[in-house]
């Protein structure tokens, strides 16, 4: 491990059926863009209907979130406008104006890496916890049965009866 590089995470938006020089694909490396279609955004956008400074980006808690900035045409993510902070979760539809897009991204869309090791860490000791409880409980329950059934065999090779003699002698009538 000690040496070895890690992957790097790769998100980005795809277009969706792009004509002519539209843009094919905005790869997010950094943790904040504004989109648009002017000079001064990071993620420039050809298409008409998108504006200058149409919607911002944001990588927060390991998660991808868009907002709209006020455009003409507005923002969307699954048809449902992004009038405030929407996260994105793989293969959803992101749409600046009339310029689709599907959101990919290969890293984890969750919790952070570390809580989520730790979760899972808990979860197979619990898991582990249970499994241990019942092989404990198979133990004691065996030995005891084997007990019992020692103690009837035995019992039932040297003819003994689990009732007292005084018991025995009034039910067969000797007095």
């Amino acid at each position: 491990m000690l040496g070895e590089r890690r992957k790097k995470k790769h998100s980005a938006l795809l277009a969706i059926n792009p004509s002519g020089n539209a843009t094919r694909e905005l790869v997010l490396d950094a943790p904040e863009y504004t989109l648009g279609s002017g000079p001064t955004v990071q993620l420039i956008v050809r298409d008409n209907s998108v504006s200058r400074r149409h919607a911002s980006l944001r990588l927060k808690r390991g998660r991808w979130q868009v907002i709209d900035q006020g455009s003409a045409n507005g923002t969307f993510v699954d048809d449902r406008k992004a009038s405030e902070w929407v996260t994105l979760r793989n293969g959803q539809e992101v749409r600046f104006g009339g310029a689709r897009f599907v959101f990919e991204s290969d890293a984890r869309t969750g919790s952070n890496p570390v809580r989520t090791s730790y979760r899972s860490r808990r979860k197979a000791l619990s898991g582990l916890r249970a499994l241990i409880v019942l092989i404990l409980v198979s133990l004691v329950v065996g030995f005891g049965t084997a007990e019992y059934l020692i103690y009837r065999s035995y019992k039932t090779a040297t003819g003994r009866s689990s009732a007292p003699a005084a018991a025995n002698s009034k039910i067969s009538g000797n007095s």
